[in-house]
């Protein structure tokens, strides 16, 4: 699916998922200003042609006692 494809509807829709991916077809429907049929419809047609490529929980992991680490590599050139 291009960019081209995507409607006015389509674009409020992924904003509102990009927000909160755990929004419901009708809560869509709500905030799109759409029927709850067409909510559904456009979602599938969204993840069908790709626009929508998952649904992802945002975890903090400082509260489950997951750590965060990082490998930093930093190269030094001498004489300058």
């Amino acid at each position: 699916m291009s960019s081209s494809e995507l409607n006015a509807v389509d674009h409020q829709m992924i904003d509102i998922l990009s927000g909160d991916g755990r929004q419901t077809a009708p809560q869509l429907a709500t905030g799109s200003g759409i029927g709850g049929a067409t909510a559904y419809n456009q979602l599938d047609r969204l993840v069908d042609g790709k626009a929508i490529t998952g649904f992802a929980a945002a975890v903090n992991h400082g509260a489950t006692g997951q750590t965060v680490a990082a490998l930093v590599l930093v190269y030094v050139e001498q004489g300058r």
